[in-house]
């Protein structure tokens, strides 16, 4: 894969509080990425809640079971 894009594969994953920028921040980072010519893909929590993980709620086993499913991702 890297042989394809040119560069070196790396993933960014935010974390935090809920309303505390992660999103923004991301779309910021890549935004310069993408003006850097690399090839960028961001995944939002609040996107994958409504696809992939549209079954889980936010109890304590719900919020692992969403990370676990985006990890595997």
């Amino acid at each position: 894969m890297e042989g394809l894009n040119r560069h070196t594969i790396c993933l960014l994953w935010f974390t935090g509080l809920s309303g505390s920028g992660k999103s923004t921040i991301a779309s910021l980072v890549e935004e310069q990425l993408h003006a850097m010519g690399k090839h960028t893909y961001l995944l939002d929590g609040d996107n994958v809640r409504h696809g992939l993980n549209r079954d889980l709620g936010f109890s304590d086993r719900d919020r692992i079971e969403n990370i676990r499913r985006i990890g595997e991702m």
